[in-house]
């Protein structure tokens, strides 16, 4: 089973107010020991309300990603990454690792 891990990478926000605007992450899949990963950013808009920044927390953020990709990119994105993974998982001629 393929496991689906979303991580906030940093923020842009404004400085006046802490309004977050964008934010920068990485979804990474695994199966085994074996990886994929996806990097993007989403510009987010406005909330009438805004959570003060220092209470933002990342639970706070990846729902904010994910809501504003929208599920069908989501999906797309789990879906490219799924594939992937699971194509090294399977390989009997690809492996992942560094050198040193």
């Amino acid at each position: 089973m393929t496991t689906f891990t979303y991580t906030p990478l940093k923020t842009t926000y404004d400085i006046s107010d802490k309004y977050i605007w964008r934010v920068y992450f990485q979804v990474a899949a695994t199966v085994d020991s074996s990886s994929a990963e996806y990097y993007g950013s989403v510009n987010l808009d406005r909330p009438e309300t805004l959570i003060p920044y220092e209470n933002v927390s990342k639970e706070n953020l990846v729902d904010w990603i994910k809501n504003k990709l929208g599920t069908s990119e989501v999906a797309a994105i789990e879906g490219t990454l799924d594939n992937s993974v699971r194509g090294l998982a399977t390989s009997t001629t690809k492996a992942q690792g560094l050198p040193y």
